[in-house]
């Protein structure tokens, strides 16, 4: 019969799972797992230490040395947390693929026509596109996105927003 030294036995394991649960969750945290992901990409580290015989390749008695044990188990979830992030990345963009564009929300109505009609008369070209598009939604990611699905590409968007910005100061100057 193998002895526990050679052969990591499940209170090993057990313990290393109730004891460092919580640490492999803000590892994973920490290296962009999305939180909602969080759970599953923890659960298939777990096995796949179980599975692999993960404590095995570490040499000493799991509970001796708690800061060493804590360094082993960090490389070993630093490196499983990124190979989740890669396989999340990867489910993600398959589904992005196959799942239809999502349409921008109607657009609201922006309700300070002063503001606006001075900033339409005073930007020319993107600027002025951009400005009308923001008018309509209420926040700039959606008047991004607005843009974007138009084929605007970020320096024309960086471009548009530096031009529409200038003339609110401009506008914000001359209305002191």
């Amino acid at each position: 019969m193998p002895s526990c030294a050679a052969v990591a036995c499940p209170k090993d394991y057990d313990y290393v799972f109730r004891t460092y649960r919580g640490f492999l969750y803000g590892v994973l945290y920490n290296s962009g797992v999305p939180p909602h992901d969080i759970d599953d990409a923890s659960g298939e580290i777990w096995l796949r230490m179980l599975g692999q015989d993960g404590l095995d390749r570490y040499d000493g008695q799991v509970t001796e040395n708690p800061p060493r044990i804590k360094s082993y188990l960090a490389a070993y979830f630093s490196l499983s947390a990124r190979a989740e992030l890669t396989r999340i990345h990867t489910r993600e963009s398959r589904t992005t693929i196959l799942e239809p564009q999502i349409e921008p929300e109607p657009p609201e109505v922006f309700e300070d026509t002063e503001l606006l009609d001075s900033l339409l008369a005073t930007t020319s070209g993107d600027a002025r596109h951009f400005v009308q598009v923001a008018s309509e939604y209420p926040t700039y990611t959606k008047a991004r996105a607005c843009l974007v699905a138009e084929g605007w590409d970020t320096p024309r968007i960086r471009q548009a927003v530096k031009t529409a910005r200038a003339a609110v100061r401009g506008y914000l100057c001359d209305h002191r």
